[in-house]
Order: structure tokens, then C-alpha cells, then sequence
């Protein structure tokens, strides 16, 4: 009866080369018969054994009892693979998934950093032009404004001396008319002043809008601060986290070399 030998291996069932003849030289040939089976499932020698229906297959004799007793023209032989292998084979994936994880947490941490300094940049320029905008405010506009009205506040008492000279010279006509431009000169001066009192009350005004911005733009750089922080300490929580997975895998696969060695 011709037979066709299958490689039966997990998900994975791939055909023995050649059938018939070629089947029964195999058993003649182990070591060629273990060698198709690694080139056909890419396993590495000494990681795995044959099985049948009836048992191991590690002798000639054994293969040809799998053949004799199959009952189709598959004669179905099972890969096993040995179980330190298998793990060896899973600590590989997962340490392959930690290092990706762990370059992925050092890519995103790379951008919230650039993020945050590009954030950090923006709200310095804004703040500088702010503040040039009031000095610019201060020394164009309120400086050149109290200068003309402290000019004028010492030129009116200038003329009030000067009157007050002039006040033992005048009769009392004299007087009564020099009384009559004081109260006028007065009313200028009041106006002066309460135009004083004006400029004053803006320059509050402005003051005060001037400080609620600087306050926010500070609140905003602290705010800014603690979530580039908070950012900086889940990701050092994260790289944590992967280190300690790192070191139990090399624990595990220190335990499984240790198992080999023995």
C-alpha cells in the first residue's frame, strides 16, 4: 500500500517529501526524515520529537509500526514540540511586545515634550508682547499725559505767587479785580485737577486690566506646568511598569536556560 507521510504540527499539517518508496526509504533514513521535517516547519533540531497514534517515534522500527498501522494513505505523524522550547518561544513574543511597548511610550513622551515647549514658546511671546504693548501704553500715552498736567499745575502756581507779589500794590479795586481772576484761575485749576483725577482713574483701569492678564497668563503657565508634569510622571510610571515586566521575563528566561543547563 502506498502511503504519503504528514507532518501534523499544531494548525499546520504539511506533506513528508515524496510517498510509497520514498516513505519507506525514510525509515531507513531517520536523520533525513527529521531533517524534512525541520526544513518544512522551521523547527530547530533537538526541539521536538515524532509522535503516532501508539507513541513516541524515535527509532526506524517505530516509523515503520506508524506505517503499518495506518489505516488510509495518510499516515498522520505529530510534531511535538519540546516544552522549553514552547516557552522559550513565548518569552520571545512577549519580550518582543514589551519592547515595542516600550518604544512607543518613549515616542509619545518625545512629543509631549516637544508639545509642551512649543506651548511654553507661544504663551512667552504672547506674554512679552503683552507686556511690551502696556510699557509701550505707559511711557507713549499716561507719561507724555501727567507731564503736561503737572506743567500746568506748576504754572498756575507760579501765577499764583506772582499774584500774591502783586496783591500789596493793587488798592482795593485792584484787589477785588485780581480776587475775581483768582477765582477764575481757581476754576482752571480745579478743571486741571479734575482732569488729573481722569487720567488717574484710567491709568487704575488700565493698571488693574493689565495685572488680571499678566495673573491669567501666570495661571496658564502653571497649569501648563502641572499637566507637562502629570504627563512626565505617567510616563515614568509606564517605563516603570515596562522595566519591571523586562526584568521578570529575564528572570523567567534565566530560570528556563537554568532549567536547560540541567
Amino acid at each position: 500500500m502506498s502511503h504519503t507521510l504528514v507532518f501534523s504540527y499544531g494548525d499546520k499539517r504539511v506533506i513528508s517529501r515524496g510517498s510509497g518508496a520514498e516513505a519507506v526509504r525514510s525509515i531507513k533514513n531517520l536523520e533525513a526524515f527529521f531533517q524534512d521535517a525541520e526544513e518544512k516547519l522551521g523547527l530547530p533540531p533537538g526541539s521536538y520529537d515524532f509522535y503516532d497514534t501508539f507513541g513516541k517515534i524515535s527509532t526506524p522500527a517505530d516509523l515503520q509500526r506508524a506505517l503499518t498501522n495506518a489505516g488510509s494513505d495518510e499516515c498522520i505523524i505529530e510534531v511535538r514540540e519540546h516544552l522549553h522550547f514552547i516557552r522559550i518561544r513565548g518569552l520571545e513574543v512577549d519580550n518582543a511586545r514589551l519592547t515595542a511597548r516600550l518604544d512607543a511610550l518613549e515616542v509619545a513622551l518625545r512629543e509631549t515634550e516637544q508639545r509642551s515647549d512649543m506651548k511654553l514658546e507661544v504663551a512667552s511671546e504672547e506674554l512679552a508682547k503683552m507686556i511690551k504693548k502696556c510699557e509701550s501704553t505707559i511711557y507713549e500715552e499716561v507719561g507724555p499725559a501727567i507731564e503736561v498736567v503737572m506743567k500746568k499745575q506748576n504754572d498756575t502756581e507760579k501765577d499764583v505767587r506772582a499774584f500774591a507779589e502783586k496783591l500789596g500794590q493793587f488798592d482795593l479795586q485792584e484787589l477785588r479785580e485780581l480776587s475775581s481772576n483768582a477765582l477764575q484761575m481757581r476754576d482752571e485749576v480745579r478743571n486741571c485737577v479734575n482732569r488729573l483725577n481722569v487720567l488717574d482713574t484710567q491709568w487704575m483701569n488700565d493698571k488693574e486690566e493689565l495685572r488680571s492678564i499678566v495673573d491669567g497668563c501666570n495661571q496658564d503657565l502653571k497649569d501648563l506646568q502641572k499637566y507637562i508634569m502629570g504627563k512626565i510622571d505617567v510616563c515614568i510610571e509606564a517605563d516603570a511598569d515596562v522595566r519591571r515586566d523586562q526584568q521578570i521575563l529575564n528572570e523567567r528566561m534565566q530560570l528556563v536556560a537554568d532549567d536547560l543547563r540541567l
